[in-house]
């Protein structure tokens, strides 16, 4: 359950700024995705898109990670009689 909630998590940090950035580019600005590595960009006066494969594995890399580190503080939690703990 904690790796969907951090992996979720990392999702919607990464989409957030293409979803507000949405259709910018119909003047010279840009939409963007991507935290902590921007690694899709268009737009412009002079019209340009750019997909950055390193970044997005890397921002992919990051996202698995936080995501493993949240599964594992809840699995731990649940194991050893946290707040929400299931006794056997």
């Amino acid at each position: 359950m904690g790796f969907v909630l951090g992996l979720a998590a990392t999702a919607t940090a990464n989409v957030a700024p293409y979803l507000l950035s949405y259709r910018a580019y119909t003047g010279d600005r840009f939409e963007h995705a991507g935290i902590p590595f921007t690694f899709f960009s268009q737009g412009g006066f002079v019209y340009r898109r750019t997909v950055n494969y390193q970044a997005l594995a890397v921002d992919a890399g990051i996202a698995l990670t936080i995501a493993l580190f949240i599964g594992a503080i809840c699995a731990t939690r649940r194991r050893f009689g946290g707040a929400h703990a299931t006794r056997p």
